[in-house]
């Protein structure tokens, strides 16, 4: 493989776009890429790309030799999350990582950079922080590192089981504005159902309040409710 994914994805973006006629910026919007990346990839400035940045691309511009070409130049990358739509797989490998997860949730804090994560999780944490980047779980912006599964409507219902418990480490429960209730009652089917939907609407309600409430702290919830098993 003499070319990096880069040079590869750099001439058949140009084709691309002169085939079509447009620009550079129509080009971002149609894959999803931010701008700054795909401009330089462009001028030939970009010299690493995710595994999620190249497939959105490779989409684009060559849906058909898509699997060959990911498994070329990411085998690692497409055994585990494949060529189907990645941000489901993406939360279940951060589901069956406790490790590579506590390094995810703590570098997508404001203001964490390479040092910040070295610090927390020493030359082991700056790893799974580069393979989270290769990944595309994470995305370094300006300030330090973003996470793409932000937006997500839900992840599937077993991550949700899996990861919730993995949150409690961090909620300081002396602290003003923390809370921990262990609530356990017989119910009927009926009421299994409403309990189920009460938690449904109120996982609604904590996702419009994080997109629409964003600040610099850092707020935890987890929920885990369902019929429980008696033995």
């Amino acid at each position: 493989m003499a070319r990096s994914i880069c040079e590869y994805l750099q001439s058949g973006m140009k084709e691309y776009i002169a085939q079509k006629r447009e620009s550079v910026r129509w080009f971002s919007k149609q894959t999803g890429v931010d701008y700054t990346t795909i401009y330089r990839l462009n001028s030939g400035e970009q010299k690493k790309l995710s595994f999620i940045n190249a497939k959105k691309i490779l989409s684009l511009i060559e849906p058909e030799n898509i699997a060959s070409i990911l498994a070329d130049y990411f085998p690692r990358e497409t055994a585990e999350l494949g060529t189907k739509n990645g941000a489901d797989e993406q939360a279940a490998i951060l589901a069956d990582d406790l490790q590579l997860y506590k390094v995810y949730a703590f570098a997508e804090l404001d203001a964490t950079d390479r040092e910040a994560v070295k610090d927390e999780f020493g030359r082991e944490g700056l790893r799974l922080l580069d393979r989270l980047l290769q990944l595309g779980i994470l995305a370094e912006d300006g300030s330090g590192y973003s996470s793409i599964l932000e937006g997500r409507a839900y992840p599937p219902e077993d991550v949700i089981k899996k990861t919730a418990i993995h949150h409690f480490h961090m909620v300081p429960l002396s602290g003003a504005g923390s809370i921990c209730e262990d609530v356990r009652g017989g119910l009927s089917e009926e009421g299994v159902r409403e309990l189920y939907e009460a938690v449904v609407e109120l996982r609604d309600k904590v996702l419009r309040i994080m997109a629409e409430k964003k600040g610099n702290q850092l707020a935890v919830m987890s929920v885990i409710a369902g019929p429980g098993d008696v033995r």
